[in-house]
């Protein structure tokens, strides 16, 4: 059993874990407004509406283009994103109370404390504190906690599935079947949140729980049992997601959206195929981003000081087993997306391998660990850390914020616009040439339209715009379009529509 931790220990760790709360809402309201910007955020606010609504999917209004809303399907008079339920699930609870960004941010913190509990397991409290300080100033976790994307939350799942795996394999202690069963559950939830991270992550701790049981099959039946039994209870939850809106739990949903948009190497894959060198170019493209992004520790002389501190964490005495293994799931992860046709690096970092950020500060902390019991090492730290904290937010957050304020346009002031109308009752037309500009009101709607004392249609013309009306007769019309001042205006009756003329079966 790992000894108690110290009280400063605590208090350090307790400290860490709000930094990463107040950090991630601070950016959620300072930087990104509180509301989605990518296409994936608004299919998953879409998608947490309608869990919150107690559906697995929307009626499709029609015509379908006035209420489009980006990566999300069609299909049988219904609507649904396209992607897994794992997470649009947990950010329900956010919607629930009127908060989305409420979920990542407490995500953020649940990833901290578990980075802590994590090292503090394989290692010592030193290890796990100087890993949840990488964490918490990390410029791509920064960035991701501030979202509405899945990253944050998959990662915290990730985290404390590891943790309680390794809990499980202690041959002494209470019940560790329990944490077998916890470590299956929290894997099968990131399973369908993230599907290819998940598996990436959790294919060397499964060979591991494998090997375990070949060595011990009396003694690790039973934890083997209960990791399996968790994993399949929660990992259900794609497929049961999956059969109850296209009918069969096996489709591939991106497919159903981009056909091109599976995983794999051939003409098939991606948008004009993808081969095996495009996929290593896509992983060092990403790995430079990562090196950069992944830890407030900079490239410096060409060596990314990130990996110079994993590589003090794997060498340095005392020698320990679980951290050579720490770098396989980092490994998998950054290969398994080798296999998909796009890369992720930008504005936010590689996102797709930001569930390998964990175990790289867990490394990383137990070398900074290592170094600060030098004769000379505590007194570099203290020069070190600061100036690399200084770089991480001069250097890689602040112009990344800067960016992302008022991505693709998307701000809270058409919003605020609307809601200072005081209306009631409303169908609102908003011009949007783009995507983008419809998204700027879209994310106000509820699921179940008629239940919104505001519905937002994009303009479709006059024949479209009829369609739409007629399905929410007795409602005021008003038109917005931020080209003209004041950009909310009534409609004058009949507001422009044009009934369609009835069709002729005589041909006259």
């Amino acid at each position: 059993m790992t000894a108690a931790a110290s009280k400063p220990a605590r208090l350090w760790v307790a400290a860490l874990c709000c930094a990463s709360f107040f950090i991630a809402a601070a950016v959620a309201w300072g930087v990104f407004e509180a509301v989605p910007h990518l296409e994936d955020e608004h299919a998953q606010l879409f998608q947490a509406q309608v869990f919150a609504a107690g559906a697995a999917s929307a009626p499709l209004y029609q015509p379908a283009t006035a209420f489009e809303i980006p990566f999300t399907l069609h299909i049988n008079g219904r609507v649904f994103s396209k992607y897994p339920p794992g997470y649009a699930l947990l950010l329900a609870a956010g919607v629930l109370l009127g908060q989305p960004w409420l979920v990542n941010a407490l995500a953020a913190a649940l990833g901290t404390l578990g980075v802590w509990m994590l090292g503090r397991e394989l290692f010592d409290d030193a290890a796990g504190l100087l890993a949840a300080g990488l964490g918490v100033a990390a410029p791509m976790s920064v960035m991701l906690s501030g979202t509405l994307l899945s990253h944050t939350s998959s990662l915290a799942l990730l985290v404390w599935f590891a943790w309680a795996f390794f809990r499980a394999r202690r041959e002494t202690g209470l019940h560790p079947w329990r944490y077998a069963l916890l470590a299956g559950v929290l894997l099968g939830l990131a399973a369908a949140a993230r599907p290819l991270t998940a598996a990436a992550v959790g294919l060397p701790f499964g060979m591991l729980a494998l090997w375990d049981l070949m060595r011990a099959p009396r003694r690790r039946l039973a934890a083997a049992l209960c990791l399996g039994a968790g994993l399949l209870a929660s990992g259900l939850l794609w497929p049961a997601y999956n059969w109850l809106n296209t009918g069969s739990p096996f489709s591939n949903t991106y497919a159903l959206y981009w056909p091109y948009d599976s995983i794999g190497f051939g003409p098939q894959f991606g948008q004009d195929g993808h081969t095996p060198a495009e996929g290593l170019e896509n992983i060092r493209a990403d790995l430079a981003a990562f090196n950069e992004t992944a830890a407030p520790l900079p490239v410096a002389w060409g060596i990314p000081l990130l990996w110079a501190a994993v590589g003090l964490g794997v060498a340095l005495a005392p020698r320990s087993r679980w951290a050579g293994f720490l770098l396989l799931p980092v490994a998998a992860l950054m290969l398994a997306h080798g296999a998909y046709w796009t890369r992720s690096g930008g504005l936010y970092g590689p996102r797709y391998f930001a569930e390998a950020m964990p175990f790289a500060w867990l490394l990383g902390g137990r070398g900074l660990a290592g170094l600060a019991r030098l004769r000379w090492g505590r007194a570099a730290l203290r020069v070190l850390l600061p100036l690399c904290l200084a770089w991480a937010i001069g250097v890689e957050m602040a112009p990344r914020f800067a960016q992302a304020r008022g991505l693709y346009g998307i701000t809270r002031a058409d919003a605020h616009l609307v809601q200072q109308a005081g209306l009631q009752n409303a169908l609102v037309f908003v011009t949007a040439p783009d995507w983008t500009d419809y998204a700027r009101l879209s994310w106000l709607n509820a699921p179940y339209l008629e239940r919104g004392a505001v519905i937002y249609a994009r303009d479709g013309g006059p024949s479209s715009n009829w369609e739409t009306a007629k399905q929410f007769a007795g409602r005021a019309l008003y038109s917005f379009d931020r080209a003209r001042t004041p950009a909310l205006q009534a409609c004058p009756e009949p507001c422009g529509l044009i009934q369609p003329p009835p069709v002729n079966y005589n041909g006259k």
